[in-house]
């Protein structure tokens, strides 16, 4: 898909998020496009390499930070930027993720935040019930529950307090497209 740096930070602004302590980040792949770029496929190019192509993903750095450590890079190395994201920052995370990209991007572009890119984003050709359901398993996640008894003590959706987590679960693997093993972060399991 084609979009400017300021539209691709506020996506992976507004994806991201945290669950428990494991941060949810949505890395991807883009490149600049310019009169080289092959509208249709970044692995096009990524293949010709006919123009530099870059990635912004989560990593963790193992300093036992509470931030979301983004790097962003070109494939050809050297040009590496480093953002983090605070839990409570939310307001400027848009900014921050942005300001790694154009960083990363200026060692070898003129770029501005409306810069058009070329973006490879895995999974952004989900359903719309997909991503609302997503949004809802984020929103499970933080219904109290029985330790003892894996029944949740709130209501939640149609489901009343007391229903058992597996029951949930059931409905959101039918629901889902994908399942509830690709809601669990176990892709393929």
């Amino acid at each position: 898909m084609a979009c400017r740096i300021a539209g691709l930070a506020e996506y992976l602004s507004d994806s991201a998020y945290q669950s428990g302590k494991e941060w949810h980040f949505q890395d991807c792949d883009f490149t600049v496009i310019d009169e080289d770029t092959e509208l249709s496929d970044l692995n096009r190019v990524k293949k010709v390499e006919a123009a530099g192509w870059y990635g912004i993903k989560a990593v963790n750095a193992g300093f036992e930070s509470t931030a979301l450590v983004l790097m962003s890079d070109y494939y050809g190395g050297n040009c590496a930027s480093v953002a983090q994201l605070f839990y409570d920052d939310g307001d400027n995370w848009k900014r921050e993720i942005e300001k790694a990209i154009i960083a990363t991007l200026s060692v070898q572009e003129t770029v501005t935040p409306d810069t058009l890119l070329l973006v490879e984003i895995p999974g952004a050709d989900k359903s719309d019930k997909d991503i609302r359901l997503e949004e809802l398993w984020r929103q499970f996640g933080d219904v109290p529950m029985n330790p003892e008894t894996e029944c949740i003590e709130e209501d939640f959706l149609h489901f009343p307090a007391g229903t058992n987590r597996m029951d949930i679960w059931h409905w959101f693997d039918e629901q889902h497209s994908l399942g509830v093993a690709y809601l669990t972060g176990q892709k393929g399991a």
